[in-house]
């Protein structure tokens, strides 16, 4: 618990127009800050395109799929992110 609780109590956060000047190297656990919560906004704005508007129609006008169909087939190619997500890991 003592190792946890170092983390969530790491320190501060940089501004946002800090530039990162690390790499793939280790990060000592006191310089960490970071979230898995916050990654949210990244990952949704990754998943939530206006794309997926535009493929839903061509499938609807070109396909000639129900909307139902189209909404199912979007829903199925996004659970590919899932691999990517556990790929993160």
């Amino acid at each position: 618990m003592g190792r946890v609780r170092s983390v969530l109590h790491a320190g501060p956060e940089p501004p946002v127009t800090a530039v990162e000047h690390r790499g793939i190297e280790y990060i000592p656990l006191r310089e960490r800050w970071g979230r898995p919560g916050g990654l949210f906004w990244m990952w949704a704005g990754a998943i939530w395109n206006v794309e997926f508007l535009v493929y839903g129609v061509l499938g609807i006008v070109v396909f000639g799929l129900s909307f139902g169909q189209a909404l199912v087939v979007i829903l199925a190619g996004n659970l590919s992110y899932v691999l990517t997500g556990l790929a993160s890991l």
